[in-house]
């Protein structure tokens, strides 16, 4: 990667997974400087039917809708590329649409495109950066020039190639509502009422495409056979006290007879407890018939003491 000496490990992590997935991606002009990219992943193809489900590939034929993705990339007229995305707005590092089309132009120009360079990404995720901005033994100059950066970083990566004319303008595809988009589902299937609420807790479903497995005994691991932990300590000051202050508040609003009634039920909690106090003494008693309480041995030295230094005794207490 031509980024490789210049940024942190973090960003060049990013960056590899971004150059990994940009084979995913189909590219086509729509307009002088704008490209149209979308994931071309064929769901029928990759998630067909006729494969064994494991642990890895659940999802695969989950409930969870899976969608058809296409952005725009614009180029400005200083080459500045921008993606209706907003990764590189977030994050400071360009995105794999963006990638995209600098490879599809490369393509066209007949070259080949080996990556964006340092200075196509955020200022904050180069090592130079990291290691000189606020130490406190960087010269000032160093530091006002890195602060100047910062506020004046750059908009996104730079188109390093002209885009050819022979690049056909083809037809923009338009964008269609997330219902028209979606890959793991027929249209049929799916119906939206805008007359009855979404109920999310509904357990009727739909199986997805290339589904054949019980959705039911897919996800039973997770739902059916969990089991919660168990709580390892009890606090009742914790554990109830939102319920101490329903009660108490009740007990204001209904006045002096609520505050008797319960005064009453606490005395017989208070008596209960003491009984089971009781009960839990008598019990230790039994276990342990001679009386004895356990104790611990602290050894003490029974040496003279040697130091030439004076020996001060503490005669507070005397």
């Amino acid at each position: 990667m031509p980024t490789s000496p210049y940024t942190t490990t973090v960003a060049e992590g990013i960056i590899v997974r971004i150059m990994s997935r940009v084979s995913l991606y189909s590219c086509k002009r729509i307009d002088l400087a704008k490209f149209q990219v979308t994931f071309e992943s064929d769901f029928k193809k990759d998630y067909g039917s006729g494969y064994d489900i494991d642990d890895s590939s659940d999802i695969k034929t989950s409930p969870i809708p899976i969608f058809e993705k296409t952005h725009t990339v614009s180029i400005d007229l200083n080459r500045v590329m921008c993606c209706d995305c907003y990764f590189f707005e977030n994050v400071g590092i360009f995105c794999v649409h963006m990638v995209r089309v600098a490879q599809f132009v490369a393509e066209a120009c007949k070259t080949k495109f080996n990556g964006f360079t340092h200075r196509d990404i955020a200022v904050r995720w180069t090592s130079a950066y990291m290691h000189l901005a606020y130490k406190i033994t960087t010269p000032n100059e160093i530091q006002k020039a890195y602060d100047i950066l910062t506020k004046n970083d750059i908009k996104g990566p730079i188109l390093h190639q002209s885009i050819p004319q022979i690049v056909p303008i083809e037809e923009k595809t338009p964008k269609l509502p997330a219902i028209q988009r979606l890959k793991n589902y027929d249209l049929i299937d799916v119906s939206i009422d805008q007359n009855e609420p979404f109920d999310g807790m509904g357990t009727t479903f739909i199986e997805p495409i290339g589904c054949h497995r019980d959705l039911e005994s897919l996800f039973s691991d997770a739902i059916n056979d969990s089991e919660l932990p168990v709580t390892v300590t009890h606090n009742a000051r914790s554990a109830l006290k939102g319920t101490l202050d329903d009660v108490l508040r009740m007990a204001d609003d209904i006045g002096e007879e609520g505050v008797k009634q319960l005064e009453i039920k606490l005395q017989e909690f208070k008596s209960w407890c003491n009984n089971k106090r009781s009960e839990k003494q008598q019990e230790k008693e039994h276990q342990n018939p001679n009386g004895k309480r356990k104790t611990r041995n602290v050894p003490m030295t029974s040496d003279k003491y040697t130091s030439n230094v004076k020996r001060v005794l503490n005669t507070h207490h005397m």
